[in-house]
């Protein structure tokens, strides 16, 4: 849909999970995963909704993103219990794992703007820490100041900014701090939230929230508020769950 949340319209005409969608940086195609095969699998597809897989029989793949300059994606791969980092090719050839804790996930990756470092939640639970490491799988470091998470955080375009939720059960908000960790502060969106993604102007967050219909499991819907708290606007309205928004470059 457009940010504004005007011509909705929908993609995927199937009976199983398409989920975890962010689009490319030419805003011509996304990649998702989908269970469509039988398994979690990468596919991409265009904007008309012709898609093609990427992964095969590697794990259960989730939380795909396209690399700023096209070429690469990176995801989530899970293998015997946890979750590890994986990357690939555009076209799905050489992937391969550049990180793997076997004692705990590494989920819901992101690219820097640059495209050189890597945004991850590493833990276990609600209690996953954010992290950041080259892209290669090298110069693991935790971000400073970090709270706890799920997962689910970004990278502002302007590379200035990171995004990402806190909190258990109906007490989740979205939390907004520096590149470097510094300045932790949340956004005040008055009630249960999680899930957000930077506009490309890195002014806006878009986010799933529960703030109409609180502690309702089919209650959330899409919501943009700008970074300093103010126009806080709900742009879906339907009577089952909207989640997961990413917003196009």
């Amino acid at each position: 849909m457009d940010a504004d949340g005007s011509h909705w319209r929908k993609l995927t005409d199937n009976f199983f999970e398409n989920y975890y969608p962010a689009l490319g940086p030419d805003g011509n195609s996304l990649v998702f995963a989908s269970s469509q095969s039988g398994a979690f699998e990468v596919y991409e597809m265009d904007v008309n909704g012709k898609q093609k897989q990427l992964t095969f029989g590697i794990g259960e793949a989730a939380a795909p993103e396209i690399s700023p300059d096209g070429t690469k994606i990176v995801f989530a791969n899970n293998i015997h219990q946890f979750e590890r980092i994986w990357i690939m090719n555009r076209n799905g050839s050489n992937p391969h794992q550049i990180y793997f804790d076997p004692n705990a996930d590494s989920l819901d990756p992101s690219w820097s703007p640059d495209g050189t470092k890597i945004l991850f939640a590493h833990g276990n639970g609600d209690n996953k820490q954010l992290e950041i490491m080259n892209a290669d799988g090298t110069g693991l470091r935790p971000i400073k100041n970090s709270f706890s998470t799920r997962g689910r955080s970004e990278w502002s375009p302007d590379g200035n900014l990171i995004a990402g939720y806190s909190g258990q059960g109906w007490d989740r908000g979205i939390y907004l701090m520096s590149a470097d960790g510094s300045n932790l502060h949340p956004l005040p969106v008055g009630g249960t939230a999680l899930a957000p993604s930077f506009s490309p102007d890195s002014q806006w967050i878009v986010f799933t929230g529960y703030l109409d219909h609180p502690q309702d499991d089919n209650g959330c819907e899409i919501y943009i508020i700008r970074i300093d708290g103010r126009d806080l606007r709900r742009i879906t309205n339907n009577d089952y769950c909207d989640w997961q928004p990413r917003w196009g470059r």
